[in-house]
């Protein structure tokens, strides 16, 4: 039965239902119940109720403000339990337990106050920098927008003027039509986005911004306790993390490079948009320019054609103007978010292990691709060595083995020769067909004459250097001579043209055309007389007195390649040829061309290169060079191009890669297309054109399929005779010859010389001018493959 309240046991009540919830208190009122005052009982009573009291008290920490209601209901569950234990077992322990407890407890809420206070301001900080950091973003992002609502307006007015002059009556003076529209293109599409670009390269947008992002991370607190475990005993388990080291090294190998790329990326923007724009304007001026030339039948084509052309474009600029800008904003906001929402997460969780695991991997990757690349390099050089040697040693075993295998009859005496792809007639039909279907405007902006317009002079500018400098010399006293040298077509005439009109500008200069065959001294001086206008000179000293006598002179003379015949006695006009350059080296400044396979001949022979101080290469330009000599005279067509992949490409992991980016796409196949021209037109420019006309597919009105080079465009087969052969050699040595120079060339009769070109002639292989052939120059590229094959050509 249990007590009732007049029990002496309910003065324990009394006494503990008056705390505070001070713990000295409670000691203190368990203290002031003993023996022998106090029974057992009540003495037993005040230590549950004082074991009760802390434990309330512990509690209470996870909310102070629930103390009192928790003491109230700690105090009247043990008066209600008080008849349980009559006697408290083991009070000691369980009381050093209790306090124990209790003070873990209390230090643990405070350091979790200071924690709390300390992590409450850098959280605090960190949002401020981050707030800075979206503002300046904004604050450039904003700019870019402006300028590109304030570019937009004009541009669309631009187009509307543009549409509508297309769709009018054929103006009575195209000239001042070109005029007035080439102004307002330049000023409002050209020099607009040039100023542009200038001002973005000028304040360095991209870098300013990295380089206060840099210094807002610098504000951010070094040290941050953050929460490591829940550990069940003091110290407590807190730990010290840098936040700003760590954030600089996640914005660092992630944030910056992503900003130096939206850099790069606005940077390729402005110059896409740029060469758009003056594409733009190319394309009105060139169309323009060839309907004022045309007849009445194909200007009004040319006109209309070109003006909706560029009209298209101009719409299209301006689309594309929006586009780009806002997928280089776009990404680098969300990676700006990306980022801040991360640091952001490890505040709210009061825990940094996301962050520092980022930070971690990212350096484990960059240091992994080190590793990598270091080794794919040693790689590399290893297996290239290896083939190298073992090519090398396959060579040896075979020609070792060479005799033994062709006396066992496991080799044949004569290599076969490689199976014909197409007849050359085949080749021609199908090569004039393709450029019958082509565009006017194409087929005049891919003339196959020498460069007029120097927007389409592209990768001499080395040569021209070299050329510019060779004046000088000589200009200065020092001996020096020119040769240009090259294939037909690779632009010899162009370049030299292009020295006349820049370094020669206001200078005099004789021009010599030896355009027919000379072997002999008196034909070579009867050309010179009549070049250096000297008509009255007997011989090559009065000649030679003639020019110095004169004056210091520049002189061309064109078409070296036809002062010599290849017969024993064909070589006298080229050798005193030679040694008149060096006689007159000191008065007049030479410069010849010669076309490739003379030269080589010749070099071979007589070591012609020694008469001159600098051989001017014209067939040897690379991909990029040829790229951009097509692309410049194709971006003015108004026409865009799409090209096709080849098998390999397709079978490429780099184009598979690209699949789901038509740009990127395009611009890799772009690329590998002129990679394998330039190889196939080894450096001719002329060359590389034709067979990119042989390329086009699906003209529609607005772009040119373009497939890719493959040997099946290059190569062709015939039923060429040995004959054949040789008088194709003798035609690429000398540019043209006759029925009796070849005769003489071959040591043939001219009966069997007739017979052999007038029967490449029929074939169309050849053409013929006033008794001299020539070969048809959409065949040079095959035939030289061909004759190279053979080891004919050198």
């Amino acid at each position: 039965m249990k007590p009732s309240d007049t029990d002496p046991v309910s003065r324990v009540l009394d006494k503990f239902r008056s705390l505070e919830g001070d713990i000295q208190k409670i000691r203190e009122c368990r203290d002031s119940i003993h023996r022998p005052e106090y029974s057992a009982k009540e003495v037993t009573l005040a230590h549950q109720m004082e074991l009760a009291c802390v434990e309330a008290c512990a509690k209470s920490y996870q909310d102070r403000t629930q103390l009192p209601r928790l003491l109230d209901e700690a105090i009247e569950t043990t008066w209600a339990n008080r008849d349980v234990k009559y006697y408290l077992i083991g009070a000691r322990r369980q009381r050093d337990k209790a306090y124990a407890n209790y003070e873990w407890t209390r230090l643990q809420w405070l350091a979790e106050n200071a924690y709390s206070s300390e992590m409450s301001h850098s959280a605090m900080a960190f949002e401020q920098v981050a707030d800075a950091m979206v503002r300046e973003f904004e604050k450039m992002e904003a700019e870019w927008k402006s300028w590109e609502q304030k570019f937009r307006k004009p541009v669309l007015e631009l187009y509307k003027s543009v549409s509508k002059i297309a769709e009018s009556p054929l103006p009575q003076n195209l000239r001042t039509l070109a005029v007035s529209l080439n102004e307002r293109l330049t000023t409002e599409l050209v020099d607009s986005l040039q100023e542009r670009r200038n001002v973005f390269l000028e304040q360095h947008g991209i870098q300013r911004l990295i380089s206060e992002y840099t210094q807002a991370v610098q504000q951010l607190p070094s040290e941050v306790f953050q929460r490591t475990s829940d550990a069940a005993a003091p110290p407590f388990s807190r730990g010290i993390f840098d936040v700003r080291i760590h954030t600089d090294g996640v914005f660092s190998y992630r944030l910056y490079p992503m900003l130096r790329q939206l850099s790069e990326d606005m940077n390729r923007h402005y110059e896409s948009l740029l060469l758009k724009a003056n594409e733009i304007r190319d394309v009105v001026e060139v169309n323009l320019g060839l309907a004022e030339a045309a007849d009445a039948q194909e200007q009004e084509t040319l006109f209309r054609e070109g003006l909706e052309r560029a009209a298209q474009r101009i719409q299209e600029l301006s689309s594309k103007y929006r586009e780009n800008l806002e997928s280089v904003t776009n990404k680098a906001r969300s990676s700006i978010d990306a980022e801040l929402e991360l640091i952001r997460r490890c505040f709210a969780r009061e825990d940094f292990s996301e962050l520092e695991s980022v930070h971690v991997s990212l350096q484990r990757k960059v240091q992994a691709r080190d590793v990598w690349n270091r080794s794919v390099a040693l790689w590399s050089r290893s297996v290239e060595a290896f083939i190298v040697r073992y090519r090398f040693a396959l060579e040896k075993v075979d020609e070792v083995t060479l005799p033994v295998r062709r006396f066992l009859g496991y080799a044949d005496e004569d290599a076969a020769a490689p199976q014909a792809r197409s007849r050359a007639s085949d080749y021609l039909k199908e090569t004039e067909r393709r450029l019958a279907q082509l565009p006017l405007i194409y087929r005049s902006l891919f003339s196959f004459e020498p460069v007029k317009d120097v927007r389409y002079l592209k990768g001499r500018a080395r040569q021209l250097e070299t050329m510019d400098k060779d004046h000088k010399r000589w200009m200065e006293g020092y001996f020096t001579s020119l040769a240009i040298v090259g294939e037909r077509g690779s632009g010899k005439t162009s370049i030299l043209n292009e020295f006349l009109s820049t370094t020669l500008k206001d200078l005099p200069v004789r021009r010599i055309h030896v355009e027919r065959t000379v072997t002999t001294r008196g034909e070579l001086l009867d050309i010179l007389k009549a070049g250096f206008d000297v008509p009255h000179a007997e011989d090559f000293e009065e000649l030679m007195a003639a020019i110095r006598a004169h004056g210091r002179q520049r002189v061309v003379l064109e078409g070296m390649q036809n002062l010599y015949l290849r017969h024993m006695n064909g070589f006298e006009a080229l050798e005193r040829f030679l040694l008149f350059i060096t006689e007159s080296a000191n008065d007049v400044f030479w410069v010849v061309t010669c076309t490739r396979f003379a030269w080589n001949y010749l070099e071979d022979a007589i070591q012609v290169s020694s008469t001159f101080t600098d051989e001017i290469v014209t067939d040897t330009l690379g991909a990029a060079e040829i790229r951009s000599a097509i692309m410049s005279r194709h971006r003015v067509s108004g026409y865009r191009a799409v090209f096709t992949p080849s098998d390999s490409s397709k079978r490429s992991r780099a184009y598979k890669k690209l699949m789901d980016d038509e740009e990127a796409r395009q611009e890799f196949l772009e690329k590998a297309y002129f990679d394998d021209l330039a190889k196939w037109s080894r450096g001719n420019i002329t060359i590389a054109m034709l067979f990119w006309l042989r390329t086009i597919r699906d003209v529609t009105n607005e772009a040119l399929t373009i497939q890719p080079v493959t040997g099946d465009l290059i190569e062709i087969g015939d039923a060429f005779t040995l004959d054949d052969l040789f008088a194709i050699t003798a035609i690429l040595q000398h540019q043209d010859v006759t029925i009796h120079e070849l005769a003489l060339n071959q040591n043939r009769s001219e009966h069997d010389c007739r017979m052999t070109l007038t029967r490449l002639h029929a074939r169309r292989i050849l053409n013929e001018s006033e008794g001299r052939y020539s070969l048809n120059s959409i065949l040079l590229r095959p035939l030289t493959l061909r004759l190279q094959q053979k080891n004919i050509l050198h």
